[in-house]
């Protein structure tokens, strides 16, 4: 009786209709790849704030790519996993769900002509792709945490990915960045971290070398002129140079757009009078000048009735000798012609005389 009971059952339309699902099976693993990028998984999430994520993991290291895209196209996801595989390599498996993206034609060739095996799990059934589906969860869940704005989407990815690929996998017990290059990536963490593989600085003949203030010339990209002449003031590592040049400038040369000169080159710039870098005095300080100037041509041709006595702060004798033979600053020397009508340069022929101009006292505003 228990058996025709069980057999009516199982022939029941209506009952078989309205039972429960039955119970899973024991979850079933992805063998192990061989070698990075062998299998990928990949998965699509959003729409999120606009856009479209495309999501590739690697089975083997678990390294996350993400980009971010406009659309979900089947030209659109060829464009991305072409740039992918331009970086990483092509894969020999490429995992996904039964998207329309994914089993259009474009995309189906696309990976026949690559020699890529194309392999999908059940439709509605996204374990067989969990490896994709997992990340996106912890995505999605990392996004909603830093509550990004539309205009830092991309800035939040990069800094999750950075953490993630850093990050130690319990899958494997390293990190993806350390299966995928063999080293681990580095953050602003390491930066507190002492250096421990110091450089050594190798010892090789260069076989041109210049020591400071030697006198060279440099190659001149700015003018009509090739070549520049300048002093080294400062060196650089082993190849660069910084040229003091004739005009003030300084240049960082190459070792190559230099080479050496004479020390007794003549400067252009040794005929040009050099520019005074005294500040510009105060009208007050030009009358103190001037009052000073004529308390010394007064020590020098003795004293005039017909000049006006200045009151002001009389000048140390030791700074102002009265000697006959110091010249004024107001009397220019006379130049005599010769015949020929060369000024002459003889000292013997030189003739002093006095100028003639009227000194006024300089007027200043008085208070009463």
């Amino acid at each position: 009786m228990d058996c025709d009971i069980e057999n009516l059952v199982k022939n029941c339309r209506d009952c078989q209709r309205i039972r429960p699902e039955s119970k899973k099976v024991i979850v079933h693993h992805w063998m192990r790849p061989n070698e990075p990028f062998e299998r990928v998984h990949a998965d699509f999430a959003g729409p999120i704030m606009g856009k479209y994520l495309f999501i590739l993991v690697d089975a083997y290291t678990k390294w996350p790519e993400v980009r971010v895209i406009p659309n979900i196209t089947a030209e659109t996801t060829i464009a991305v996993c072409r740039d992918i595989f331009a970086t990483f390599g092509i894969p020999k498996y490429f995992v996904s769900d039964w998207g329309t993206q994914f089993v259009s034609g474009d995309f189906q060739a696309f990976l026949k002509v690559n020699g890529v095996e194309h392999r999908k799990g059940a439709p509605y059934h996204p374990a067989t792709n969990g490896q994709a589906e997992r990340y996106v969860q912890t995505f999605k869940n990392k996004i909603k945490t830093l509550k990004c704005s539309r205009n830092d989407l991309k800035k939040n990815i990069a800094n999750i990915l950075l953490a993630y690929r850093r990050a130690i996998h319990p899958a494997t017990g390293k990190s993806p960045s350390m299966l995928m290059f063999g080293r681990q990536m580095k953050n602003r963490l390491d930066l507190m971290l002492p250096n421990e593989h110091k450089q050594e600085e190798e010892h090789v003949n260069i076989g041109k070398n210049f020591n400071q203030n030697d006198r060279v010339a440099v190659r001149d990209y700015l003018s009509n002129e090739k070549w520049k002449f300048g002093t080294v003031s400062q060196k650089f590592g082993k190849l660069h140079y910084e040229v003091q040049l004739e005009d003030g400038r300084n240049w960082k040369r190459h070792v190559d757009q230099m080479r050496k000169v004479g020390d007794e080159i003549i400067s252009k710039q040794s005929n040009v009078p050099s520019v005074s870098n005294e500040p510009t005095k105060t009208p007050t300080q030009i009358s103190d000048n001037v009052e000073t100037s004529m308390q010394a041509q007064s020590c020098v041709n003795g004293p005039t009735h017909n000049q006006p006595t200045f009151i002001a702060e009389e000048p140390s004798k030791e700074s102002l000798p009265c000697n006959s033979n110091l010249p004024s600053p107001s009397m220019p020397s006379a130049e005599v012609m010769n015949d020929k009508g060369v000024p002459s340069h003889n000292e013997s022929e030189r003739v002093m005389r006095k100028s003639t101009r009227v000194r006024r006292p300089p007027e200043r505003l008085q208070y009463h």
